[in-house]
């Protein structure tokens, strides 16, 4: 359960805090996975990175793939790895121009 939390919140905070990503209007959650590297003890520290993986229009929709690394604080080992996929609706160039 952790990962979860830990990866969509930074996940959602990366598409808020970049304007160039567009991160407002109708958005749905197409996917995500996990590759688990290690198991997570109480007192561990875990940092989350997360990164653009893709940008892809399809359509009048744009997706977007981002890859979040958590890592042990310390050792900086990995923890969990985490991909979702994100659609940005009617947000592709395909969208604009209909629009017009």
């Amino acid at each position: 359960m952790f990962a979860a939390c830990f990866t969509v919140m930074y996940g959602a905070r990366l598409l808020r805090e970049d304007a160039e990503l567009g991160g407002s209007g109708p958005v749905v959650h197409a996917g995500q996975d996990y590759d688990f590297h290690r198991r997570v003890a109480g007192g561990d520290v875990v940092e989350c990175r997360p990164q653009v993986r893709e940008i892809l229009d399809r359509g009048r929709h744009t997706y977007l793939t981002l890859a979040i690394d958590c890592v042990d604080a310390t050792s900086g080992d990995p923890v969990v790895t985490s991909r979702q996929t994100i659609v940005y609706l009617n947000a592709a160039p395909a969208a604009a121009e209909e629009a017009k």
